[in-house]
């Protein structure tokens, strides 16, 4: 009986991890969108500024400074501003078109706001485009005192930014880019410092197409698809099905163990086997209904429980006949019952 637990226990335990790879699969979508590139496409822009200041020890009588360095604002008189713009494309772009104008946005920290027009509304057919700006620092300083003067509210911080918007139509292989572009750049002014932000600036572009594939799996080196992966644990689950469902057929259609051999499982220790007929002489034999109650009256009495085992002929039949019994002073405690031969179909009979 336990060596056909075990594998009905094994092929169950199969089947539930099936089932759940059916479930855990089923979640899994068996395909995936995926973006394919087929144009890629740039925009860059960049400011390039000059400074020009007062001759000074400090800077060993330049002129000219860069970004880079150390900017004053009592030595600054003017800052020369080129702004570049490009549009890259892997491809030949077979028309393009750019719509942009430039402005200036002078602000004071947490405060007013003032909006310059650099460059009004433009249109170009080619890929690039150049401004070229000069900021007189004086005259910044004359904005920002007027605007104080009226406003009566001052300002440790003031900030100078150039806004382009770029408006972008582009024609790649019957497809149009459609794209705006807003880089922008800052100057910052203290009572310390002249600081320069936001001086270059790249925007990437794809113009592509989706496409469904198969949904890869991966394990420990193992490679497959989510659908192969659904339809291997289908398979698997009908397969373990089938398998469970003719060994329970088999386990319930087998006949079972004779009634000795389970005894002898179930109370072999006290089982004692005797080699012939024992004599009846001035014993009284109480028959028992079960090996249960004969195995109290062992129990209570403290006594063996004593097998006969004899071969008789029934209705033509050769039967074993099981005899165990107790013996208590002169009472003999009896249990009973005839195994037919294994080619007989009838079960075990018991008296």
């Amino acid at each position: 009986m336990l060596d056909r637990k075990i594998p009905l226990a094994f092929l169950c335990g199969l089947l539930a991890l099936s089932i759940y790879g059916i479930y855990s699969f089923s979640r899994i979508p068996p395909k995936v969108t995926r973006y394919i590139p087929d144009y890629n496409y740039q925009q860059n822009a960049n400011f390039n500024c000059t400074i020009e200041i007062e001759p000074s020890t400090l800077y060993e009588n330049r002129t000219l400074l860069t970004p880079d360095d150390i900017i004053y604002p009592s030595l600054a008189k003017n800052i020369h501003i080129s702004f570049n713009y490009q549009f890259i494309c892997d491809q030949p772009t077979e028309e393009t078109k750019i719509h942009y104008r430039v402005d200036g946005i002078l602000e004071a920290e947490g405060g007013w706001r003032k909006n310059i027009t650099l460059t009004e509304e433009k249109t170009t057919n080619q890929t690039t485009l150049s401004e070229d700006y000069l900021l007189d620092i004086d005259n910044i300083n004359d904005l920002i005192n007027k605007i104080e003067r009226e406003t009566r509210v001052t300002s440790p911080k003031y900030t100078f930014k150039i806004v382009p918007h770029i408006n972008l139509e582009a024609t790649i292989g019957n497809r149009t880019i459609t794209e705006k572009f807003d880089p922008a750049m800052s100057i910052t002014f203290t009572n310390r410092l002249i600081e320069f932000n936001g001086l270059k600036h790249s925007r990437p572009g794809t113009l592509g197409h989706y496409e469904k594939t198969e949904n890869p799996w991966f394990f420990h080196g193992f490679t497959t698809t989510v659908r192969n992966m659904r339809y291997a644990s289908y398979a698997t689950t009908a397969s373990l099905t089938a398998c469970l469902a003719l060994l329970l057929y088999q386990f319930i259609k087998s006949p079972p163990p004779p009634l000795m051999e389970k005894i002898r499982k179930d109370y072999g220790e006290k089982i004692v086997d005797s080699l012939g007929p024992s004599k009846r002489v001035g014993k009284v034999t109480i028959r028992v209904k079960s090996m249960k109650d004969l195995d109290k009256v062992s129990e209570e009495t403290i006594r063996p429980i004593i097998h006969e085992e004899s071969i008789i002929e029934k209705e033509g039949l050769k039967v074993k006949r099981h005899i165990l019994y107790v013996l208590d002073d002169d009472v003999r405690y009896e249990f009973t019952f005839e195994e037919k031969s294994p080619e007989d179909p009838n079960a075990t009979k018991r008296s």
